[in-house]
């Protein structure tokens, strides 16, 4: 029988994916186990649970929103658990992706924090045993999550396609603070008439709106009702081309507890959830895992996310360290625990 911790076979992979060789027989290197035995791991155990959630999640900087999003990666592989595979006319590949609910803190100057990265059946993987969500589905759902694994929050940040009228109402509901792109065709009620927002563009042009220097935008908040409820429709300017060009935000922040800078600093920082994409996807491996099994993508999926704070583990001791140096640090660091056993926090 091995002497190896549970979870050796978890830092097994980690070590893999932090050094770029996670093939199952380079992870089997490092385990007392065979190829096959350490892809049955992958598929039919579970790595992850609520606790390892509210253990990152104590990572978060003062002052951090929460953010949430969908990543896409390619579907690799000839099957997938419950569908056969579907190729398309004149194409050696298949036309099937994995989509991931993605949720992190961010906040500008400091380094993201991913809290999770839930597999989210897309609709041409869907089947009655795993059926598609909608966006605000998947969001709620998360949420809903994350609530009940006793992580506090306040402030959210989502892009267009989550800001819906079940998202809204949600939020109000529960007194989330959220901030979210709007889409164009979204109609609201202003002074007691029906607007869209091309129409409430024609009402505050640029000059009429606040310069912030920093961003070099202009901006202007406007009460509105929506669905009932009292929200504010943030017009933002961004000169492109020498030209003003507006997009648009909906918060349900309180004007007396956020300035409308703070509101576009919130906005900036959304885009860290980009940046976890990026990084885990060019850097550790997300998107190459290659089983049919979803167990398997959710377990694989957990993993990174593992990763990813082992190197933000190593930022945080060495700020100065770029993320590929940090990177190359923690996995010499875990290809240690799993060579001797001993892994942090053992006797």
């Amino acid at each position: 029988m091995s002497t190896f911790r549970p979870s050796s076979t978890a830092f097994a992979f980690i070590t893999g994916l932090l050094s770029r060789t996670c093939a199952a027989q380079e992870v089997a290197a490092l385990t007392p186990l065979c190829p096959s035995q350490v892809s049955a791991a992958l598929s039919q155990r579970t790595f992850w649970s609520d606790t390892d959630l509210a253990e990152w999640a104590k990572s978060a900087p003062e002052g951090a929103y929460l953010a949430f999003d969908f990543t896409v990666v390619a579907h690799h592989g000839t099957e997938m658990q419950g569908l056969d595979i579907q190729y398309r006319e004149g194409h050696a590949v298949t036309a099937l992706s994995h989509r991931f609910s993605s949720l992190a803190w961010v906040k500008s100057g400091h380094d993201p924090i991913p809290l999770g990265f839930e597999f989210t059946v897309s609709k041409r993987l869907q089947t009655s045993a795993y059926p598609h969500h909608t966006a605000s589905q998947s969001m709620i759902a998360m949420l809903e999550r994350v609530r009940q694994a006793g992580i506090h929050f306040r402030d959210l940040v989502a892009d267009a396609e989550f800001t819906t009228r079940e998202v809204i109402a949600y939020c109000l509901e529960h007194g989330i603070s959220f901030l979210g792109r709007i889409k164009g065709n979204s109609n609201f009620i202003y002074q007691g008439e029906t607007l869209n927002l091309k129409s409430l563009e024609k009402r505050f042009p640029p000059g009429d709106c606040h310069y912030t220097e920093k961003f070099n935008w202009r901006s202007k908040r406007v009460a509105v009702e929506m669905a009932g409820s009292s929200v504010e429709i943030v017009i933002i300017y961004r000169r492109e081309k020498g030209v003003w060009k507006a997009f648009f935000l909906i918060s349900t922040f309180e004007q007396s507890d956020i300035t409308l800078a703070e509101l576009l600093r919130a906005w900036k920082a959304r885009w860290g959830i980009e940046v976890i994409h990026r990084l885990v996807k060019q850097n550790l491996s997300f998107g190459q895992c290659r089983y049919r099994d979803i167990q398997a993508h959710r377990n694989w999926a957990f993993l990174v996310i593992q990763a990813f704070h082992a190197v933000l583990e190593v930022r945080k001791r060495d700020p100065e360290l770029t993320w590929r140096a940090a990177q190359h640090l923690a996995a010499q660091e875990h290809r240690k625990f799993v060579l001797t056993a001993l892994f942090p926090g053992s006797p």
